[in-house]
């Protein structure tokens, strides 16, 4: 329903040559097909949201819908693109002093997301390091402060760098718990039983496998299912 009646909005909006209201129910519709894996549709969306607002220099929302393209062509493994974007909501952040909601942590979060992706993780670590330097992060934006702490942990074990670990999947655990995200908590479980698997430790491989597997099936998200079933049998 809520993308039918952006749908006609979009067209209201774009024979009257509104472009402000125009970008902005265009983002919203690419997030709803983003949200739903319509990766090419919300690509498109995404795109013409950010054509409307060259016309109008709203920097503020360009810089939102630079993130989502991002975002987006990263999930259709067009990883040069995802970078560049990101590298354009970085320099519009920076030059017209959008830092106040950390800002800069989630472009270079992002751009070390991608390199993770390309497994290229010792630039991935390096991105990640980058963007825990706001000593406000943890305290002010938490959720970004655990997606990056996981992030970085996962990057870590990948090369076998094990120093600060499993502490960081902790830390990043209970934050998700505190903020009851169960996918972001399934992912952390999913990554410490990786860990210890990795470390010969099968007992507590296979606890937080079935701990993902019990998290996933109460929240009834076929995706998280999937990959907690996926580790399930790697380890049992």
């Amino acid at each position: 329903s809520s993308f039918l009646f952006y749908t006609k909005s979009e067209n209201i909006y774009f024979q009257i040559n509104d472009y402000d209201g125009y970008s902005t129910i265009m983002l919203k519709k690419g997030l709803i097909q983003f949200n739903a894996n319509d990766n090419l549709g919300a690509d498109l969306s995404f795109s013409k949201s950010l054509g409307a607002l060259k016309k109008i220099n709203d920097s503020k929302k360009e810089y939102l819908v630079l993130i989502q393209l991002g975002l987006n062509a990263n999930q259709l493994k067009e990883y040069s693109k995802a970078i560049n974007y990101f590298n354009q909501a970085l320099t519009i952040a920076i030059d017209n002093n959008y830092l106040d909601n950390f800002q800069e942590s989630v472009c270079l979060s992002n751009i070390g997301l991608v390199y993770q992706n390309l497994k290229n993780h010792k630039k991935a670590i390096s991105f990640f390091n980058k963007s825990l330097n706001d000593n406000k992060l943890k305290q002010d934006f938490p959720e970004a402060y655990s997606n990056i702490t996981d992030n970085l942990a996962y990057s870590k074990l990948q090369i076998n760098e094990l120093n600060g670990l499993p502490n960081l999947f902790f830390e990043s655990l209970n934050i998700r718990k505190k903020l009851n995200d169960n996918s972001a908590i399934i992912i952390t479980y999913i990554h410490l039983s990786e860990y210890f698997k990795k470390t010969g430790e099968n007992n507590e491989a296979l606890k937080y496998a079935n701990l993902a597997l019990e998290t996933a099936k109460n929240s009834k998200n076929p995706i998280d299912l999937l990959f907690s079933l996926k580790q399930a049998s790697l380890v049992d």
